[in-house]
């Protein structure tokens, strides 16, 4: 029997799902990291709702399990599309869609640098913490679907991001980015070169005490801080980051977020 298509990718998010599947919700949240201090991710979602429109057609480029598109974007908008390349959180989305009845909602499984849409489809393209610029290739796929005057926002990792695991490591998702310089930076002229005038700009650092080495190797499981993780071969490594972070307050770990906000230009 041919397998169901949700389970056709191998990507590193339809690996995650299968880990969070093992847990029960109540777990998730005991392990979940919270920021102490500025919440980026809800400046984030705040900003969202500032600059939607009512008329706005909308992508969401790695749009995970649709929840925050669903219940932040889709009310807001006439029309919202999720794009992930995991089959298995593109499954979940479907089953969000069917639970809150978001009928203008569409979903789609297509690779960020390849998608099946017609130039200028789309007023705005959203990227939480997803693959929008990861590469030139899927920030020019996503300026190419944009409208004149339509906006870029998003939300992603900056350099000092798990700083305190990286150095543990010596691999990972930001590993080598610190000594590159503000990734903001970086950023900001690839957002410039595709004439986008950028509108917000923010680094935003905060802190996340991990309660304990359970949450740490949740983490670790979870999310791609280390893309390659293996519990067993890395134990050590996670014994190390235990050693040096461990304060009174748990596993102190840096978070570190981007938040731009842009306009392509238009006549």
């Amino acid at each position: 029997m041919a397998r169901p298509w949700y389970e056709a990718t191998d990507e590193i998010y339809d690996r995650i799902t299968e880990r969070l599947a093992r847990r029960s919700p109540e777990e998730v949240e005991r392990l979940r990291a919270k920021p102490e201090g500025p919440d980026p991710e809800a400046r984030f979602t705040d900003l969202v709702g500032r600059y939607l429109r009512s008329a706005d057609v909308v992508l969401d480029v790695g749009t995970g399990d649709g929840e925050w598109l669903m219940t932040q974007v889709a009310p807001r908008v006439r029309h919202a599309l999720g794009v992930d390349v995991a089959g298995r959180r593109l499954w979940q989305a479907l089953q969000q869609r069917a639970a809150l009845g978001s009928r203008n909602v569409s979903l789609l499984l297509a690779d960020a640098r390849r998608l099946p849409l017609a130039d200028d489809a789309v007023d705005v393209v959203i990227s939480r913490r997803g693959p929008l610029t990861v590469d030139e290739r899927s920030f020019a796929e996503g300026c190419r679907l944009l409208r004149r005057k339509g906006l870029i926002l998003e939300i992603t990792i900056g350099e000092q991001d798990g700083q305190e695991v990286y150095e543990v490591f010596g691999r990972g998702q930001m590993y080598g980015e610190r000594e590159r310089g503000p990734r903001l930076d970086r950023l900001a002229a690839m957002y410039r070169a595709h004439g986008l005038v950028l509108m917000e700009a923010e680094s935003v650092v905060t802190s996340v005490y991990l309660p304990g080495r359970e949450a740490l190797t949740f983490t670790l499981e979870v999310t791609p801080m280390v893309e390659d993780y293996d519990s067993e071969r890395d134990a050590a490594l996670v014994e190390g980051v235990l050693a040096r972070h461990s304060t009174a307050r748990g596993i102190h770990v840096t978070m570190h977020r981007l938040i731009l906000v842009a306009r392509k230009k238009g006549a």
